[in-house]
């Protein structure tokens, strides 16, 4: 699917009416226990994410797409002073109500487009995303986050592949119809041309198999029984990956990072 033929407008228009958490309904209100999905971010693709950028107390982080918010409150958290950028004006609302509410600091919040960013060069330690590079033209998006990063800074994106067989057949049967025309998920080489903007990258895929935890999260919602699936199945997507390296084509999940040079 090429990008370029995504209008941002009906993105724009689709993300304001979606006001869940896990994107999957079109919500008119963020629901009131919104800061209880910070437990399911505890999960081993968003950790190594967060250990990838380090010590992050006083660092700069923009976060393109940040949605209601869940990964700039975290880092926000940690002691970072966190961007959030996002294309719907509403989610920036809600993110807004949000950290008000729960008197949170550290988060500034801007309206727009992860292609054109809205900020001078080197202006960030880390850029981060998380399933937002399919919803973007990935070749002006990986420009536009190569030229905001200060040299040494990192680049770290945790985003959703194309080719599980599962995960497809979620897609198909439950997902919302809207993502068919809205996102364009990862492919190996995709993570290729990603790594002739950085002067050092790698990525490292998660959830084969446990890809089932997932159920305890997006389908019946239960905290405890998604941390033990996890726990149980996580260290044999290691085992499989890591004896059958093409498997890594067929994961549901990518943690990408590209670092700039000092």
């Amino acid at each position: 699917m090429d990008q370029n033929k995504i209008e941002k407008p009906k993105q724009s228009e689709y993300w304001d009416s979606v006001l869940d958490p896990q994107n999957l309904s079109e919500d008119e209100e963020v629901p009131v226990n919104l800061l209880s999905e910070l437990e399911f971010y505890e999960a081993p693709a968003q950790e190594f994410a967060y250990d990838l950028m380090g010590d992050i107390e006083g660092k700069s982080i923009l976060e393109i797409g940040c949605g209601l918010g869940v990964n700039a409150i975290i880092l926000a958290q940690e002691g970072a002073q966190v961007t959030g950028l996002d294309l719907s004006s509403r989610r920036l609302e809600a993110v807004s109500e949000i950290i008000m509410e729960n008197e949170i600091s550290g988060i500034n919040l801007v309206c727009g487009s992860g292609e054109t960013l809205p900020f001078p060069d080197e202006s960030f330690d880390i850029v981060y995303t998380n399933a937002v590079m399919i919803h973007m033209d990935k070749p002006k998006a990986i420009k536009e986050i190569r030229r905001v990063l200060k040299p040494g800074g990192v680049a770290v994106m945790v985003e959703p592949m194309k080719y599980h067989p599962l995960a497809n057949l979620y897609r198909i049967l439950m997902a919302p119809r809207m993502w068919r025309t809205i996102a364009d998920y990862i492919t190996f080489k995709d993570l290729e041309s990603f790594d002739f903007h950085f002067d050092s990258y790698g990525h490292k895929e998660f959830y084969f198999i446990s890809f089932l935890s997932f159920y305890w999260q997006f389908i019946m919602r239960n905290l405890l029984l998604f941390h033990k699936s996890l726990m149980i199945l996580q260290p044999i997507d290691s085992l499989l990956f890591r004896i059958i390296p093409p498997l890594g084509r067929v994961a549901w999940f990518t943690v990408y990072w590209g670092r700039r040079a000092r």
